[in-house]
């Protein structure tokens, strides 16, 4: 119960910009979870550190947590939170100008959601593909990844369906639709 008011204090910290307290309290909230034996809860610790490292411009740090954060999941075979891993590294390779090397780890985070059967990890990861096609100008396959995405909101989410929206607009103004893009 600690290492979870721990999580929640990191998130707070985060919302507020301090990103050094939110990297100590979810550092301490691993050391938590690992002695509860909850190896999930570590996992998802080590995410949410990584990604507050990257947020202060460091990823090579958020790479070696969320590397600690893959060998956990891996050990305990827990899918999911490996395709959690890999989507945060994604993000990682964008900063870095690697698009093709997100677009892997994305796709590697994709093979896993629907091996899941996990609609919601799916969408999202679809997502995530739809973002880097667009950076690689691989306008048609991002919107047949769209197309996935959108089957796949069988639970009405807002922030995703205004997602697709905007991806639709934006590759059709990138292929000069531009009525089309007003459509969307």
């Amino acid at each position: 119960l600690h290492g979870v008011a721990l999580e929640i204090l990191g998130h707070a910290h985060q919302h507020l910009c301090e990103h050094r307290k939110a990297q100590t309290a979810f550092e301490a909230a691993i050391v938590d979870y690992r002695q509860a034996g909850s190896l999930a809860f570590a996992t998802k610790a080590l995410i949410l550190w990584g990604t507050s490292l990257l947020l202060t411009e460091e990823p090579l740090l958020a790479l070696e947590q969320w590397s600690k954060a893959l060998a956990l999941a891996r050990d305990t075979k827990d899918l999911a939170q490996c395709a959690k891993v890999y989507l945060a590294i994604s993000q990682v390779y964008i900063g870095f100008g690697d698009d093709k090397a997100s677009l892997h780890y994305n796709e590697m985070a994709l093979k896993m959601a629907k091996l899941l059967g996990d609609s919601y990890l799916t969408c999202e990861t679809h997502l995530y593909v739809v973002s880097d096609y667009m950076r690689l100008q691989r306008y048609a396959a991002a919107l047949a990844e769209l197309d996935c995405a959108e089957q796949l909101l069988s639970v009405p989410n807002k922030v995703w369906s205004a997602e697709i929206i905007y991806y639709r607009g934006a590759i059709h103004a990138k292929q000069g639709l531009f009525q089309q893009a007003k459509v969307e």
